[in-house]
């Protein structure tokens, strides 16, 4: 019997070639990236996988497209499958939250079918059994009821008094614990840090831009923590309580540069082994050697574009 696929392309040659290759082992049916489109074509059509191709080095349209389809009941237990190029394979393997099968593009069609027929098995055999609402039980012994009759029953006897209750003595409440000495960051200081707990990688934004520090929060808050400094000012009092995943950090800043604030963190306990990627604008040759000189993670170029930021990112965060 035929598997129902329901499949995600911008591109109907891809769309085409998959019903042509799959045609014996799969019913197939495309959607749009419309959040409405899919709920509508998940109700209809009711499919046991949903593929979707990822085009060139984005990964946005997925990420969110897994979130609505696995905090939706309506979407039961079906495996969410990705096919992308090699770079966008390994962004996905680092997700929090990842689909259930990742292809490379260049995946053999056979192999692709057996590997999705492998995922849904696997993905309905794991499926919570579903109990049956009808008054009897197909098989199966009925359950034992855990209520049981007395063999006699005895006339009750008059109850006894109950004693007074002895009075209750209040105690006095244990003092609270001395407060720790943390260290408090003068409200002046621009820093804007998220006030959430959740699996995200932290990471932390140093630039004097503060362009710059909205774009990277507004592009990067929803797959990570981003907090975000306009100078290093702060950084000792901020590493005595906090840790992070990743700094990325401008390299050309009035004051104390880059260079300057680069040696400063590898002299913190909680900063000196992180990863820092800088931010710069410098393009020529020489000035990119004496960056790399410092042995930083890496580099991303200004204006920055997102899509190798997030590849820098997802290479480096554990």
């Amino acid at each position: 019997m035929k598997l129902r696929i329901l499949l995600n392309s911008k591109h109907n040659s891809v769309i085409s070639d998959f019903f042509k290759q799959t045609s014996q082992a799969f019913d197939c049916l495309s959607t749009s990236d419309c959040l409405d489109d899919i709920a509508n074509h998940f109700k209809l059509f009711k499919p046991q996988a949903y593929v979707y191709f990822s085009e060139g080095a984005q990964c946005g349209p997925l990420v969110t497209q897994m979130r609505a389809l696995k905090s939706s009941h309506d979407f039961g237990n079906v495996p969410i499958i990705a096919v992308a190029d090699e770079n966008v394979c390994k962004m996905l393997e680092r997700l929090p939250q990842k689909p259930d099968l990742i292809l490379p593009q260049s995946t053999a069609s056979d192999v692709m079918t057996a590997e999705i027929i492998k995922t849904v098995r696997t993905k309905q055999a794991s499926a919570p059994v579903q109990m049956s609402h009808s008054g009897t039980a197909s098989s199966g012994p009925r359950p034992i009821s855990v209520i049981s009759t007395p063999k006699a029953v005895q006339p009750a006897s008059a109850p006894k008094p109950a004693p007074d209750p002895e009075p209750v003595r209040e105690e006095a409440a244990p003092p609270p614990p001395p407060k720790k000495n943390v260290p408090v960051i003068p409200p002046d200081k621009i820093i804007d840090e998220p006030n959430v707990k959740n699996s995200k990688a932290n990471i932390l934004v140093i630039d004097d831009d503060k362009n710059i520090l909205r774009l990277i929060k507004s592009a990067c808050s929803e797959f990570f923590n981003i907090t975000t400094m306009l100078n290093a000012d702060l950084i000792d009092k901020y590493f005595e309580t906090k840790t992070v995943d990743l700094i990325l950090l401008d390299y050309e800043m009035p004051g104390e540069n880059g260079p300057q604030v680069f040696q400063r963190l590898r002299k913190i306990p909680n900063a000196e082994s992180t990863p820092i990627v800088f931010l710069t604008g410098v393009s020529d040759r020489k000035k990119i050697q004496e960056v790399m000189s410092l042995k930083p993670q890496g580099y991303v170029l200004k204006p920055i574009n997102m899509e190798k930021l997030f590849s820098s990112i997802y290479s480096l965060i554990r």
